[in-house]
């Protein structure tokens, strides 16, 4: 694609500028689907209350953390450590779920990872 634009073959830059949106759609839609599974099947994956799940495959590192018990934590953040992966995400107090009936909730948060 850079050399595309760089020679200004808009044709070409355009075919790939489509795919990339195309391969975005696709890996979007099967993140959606994977985590939606994940959400409806928690209870096969809990481990003390919570589910934490790290995948890394071909230089693409996700993870994902379900909390299953509604409970107060102490401090302002909750520290999620994904060892296998290199990362940690501290979820602020402020996001927890509130004391309600709903029994289930679903909240995206995403953290920039360093490459190095």
């Amino acid at each position: 694609m850079a050399g595309a634009q760089c020679s200004g073959d808009n044709t070409t830059q355009a075919g790939c500028e489509q795919f990339l949106h195309e391969l975005r759609a696709t890996s979007s839609t099967k993140l959606d689907s994977c985590s939606l599974y994940m959400v409806k099947h928690a209870d096969e994956f809990l481990e003390h209350d919570q589910v934490l799940i790290a995948k890394k495959q071909a230089g693409i590192r996700i993870g994902m953390w379900i909390n299953m018990v509604v409970k107060n934590f102490r401090g302002a953040l909750k520290p999620i450590v994904y060892p296998e992966i290199g990362l940690q995400v501290d979820i602020p107090k402020v996001i927890q779920p509130p004391r309600r009936s709903t029994p289930h909730q679903y909240r995206t948060l995403a953290a920039p990872v360093n490459s190095t």
